[in-house]
């Protein structure tokens, strides 16, 4: 069989595994997740049930949330940031923009900068820093300042 579809695992609690039906032949194996590094994997299936393993790591970024004053904003339709490694070759891997923060996913641990576009109705914002640890997310507070 040739082609592809892509059809979600469900989880079995009896089985204590995601399981799914699949013909016989090599399939690929993909997860995509924001809390961990995505994975692509090919196995052979054969006839029967199969058991493949996926070793997951844990992703690292920031998620960003802007301020004006003690007031956390809604993140605005069509503002851009993104982030650029300091000293590494770091870089933004992935993002996911949510009602009131963006979660940038870097490929690496390390220092980077955060670049943002203009805000409407704020100053412009300075490019800021941030230090983001291995398999983990850190908060990072934006305060705008109100244009006069």
């Amino acid at each position: 069989m040739t082609g592809a579809t892509l059809e979600a695992a469900r989880w079995s609690e009896d089985a204590g595994a995601w399981t799914f039906r699949a013909p016989q032949g090599w399939i690929e194996l993909n997860t995509w997740d924001d809390d961990y590094e995505f994975v692509d994997s090919r196995f052979e299936a054969l006839p029967g049930k199969n058991r493949f393993t996926l070793e997951l790591t844990r992703s690292c970024g920031v998620e960003i949330r802007l301020f004006d004053g003690d007031t956390a904003l809604p993140w605005p339709k069509g503002l851009d940031s993104h982030l650029a490694g300091l000293d590494h070759e770091g870089r933004e891997r992935t993002t996911a923009w949510r009602d009131d923060h963006v979660r940038r996913g870097a490929s690496a641990p390390g220092r980077y900068r955060i670049v943002f576009g203009e805000v409407s109705g704020y100053l412009p914002v300075e490019d800021e820093e941030v230090e983001i640890p291995p398999e983990t997310f850190v908060e990072h507070p934006i305060r705008l300042r109100r244009k006069p």
